[in-house]
């Protein structure tokens, strides 16, 4: 359904059509009336994700510390603490006191399908690194350690990513700001 696409009309249209078919209640940012809904749905089917993503990791650490490989742990917890970080964050007031949600055509301000493909590049990480996570965890259920440690490393890399991402999404509508509304 999400492919990576270069920007354009079309690849703009396409990507609002793929969220809405994904998420439930996602409409669009365009109309005032359902940018706090369509924000509201997309932390939620994120935040869906991270509780997966936690519950694959879970597996693969368990096997992590069965199997006792110590040059691991570091990068397994910073993992999980990335991973209940974004939790947190996709359930807390990130935006402080943004103008994003009240101003009528905030097209005219910000390009909108900036947000879009933000988003679904957002999901197309998680989901990538989701399936890592399986592999990860099904190689060491099957005692394959055979760059275990380069895997761990690499979904850090991939989490600590995904969490900038998720950050600098939250940061560009909380700065968003129009003065004398």
């Amino acid at each position: 359904m999400f492919g990576r696409k270069k920007k354009s009309a079309d690849s703009s249209n396409e990507t609002l059509n793929s969220l809405r078919k994904e998420i439930h209640n996602y409409s669009d940012y365009d109309d005032v009336k359902n940018r706090d809904k369509t924000d509201r749905a997309f932390r939620k089917y994120l935040y869906d994700i991270i509780l997966e993503l936690i519950d694959a990791y879970t597996a693969v650490q368990n096997h992590l510390m069965q199997g006792q490989l110590l040059s691991t742990w570091s990068a397994s917890n910073q993992i999980l603490t990335l991973l209940n970080e974004l939790r947190t964050l996709l359930t807390s007031d990130v935006y402080r006191h943004s103008t994003f949600f009240e101003t009528p055509d905030v097209s005219e301000y910000i390009e909108i399908s900036i947000i879009y493909l933000l988003e679904s590049e957002t999901i197309l990480s998680l989901r990538a690194v989701l399936e890592k996570m399986k592999a990860t965890a099904e190689k060491l259920a099957n005692l394959d350690l055979y760059d275990i440690e380069k895997d761990i490393y690499s979904i850090k890399s991939e989490i600590d990513e995904i969490h900038q991402t998720i950050s600098d999404r939250a940061e560009l509508i909380a700065s968003f700001e129009i003065v004398g509304l």
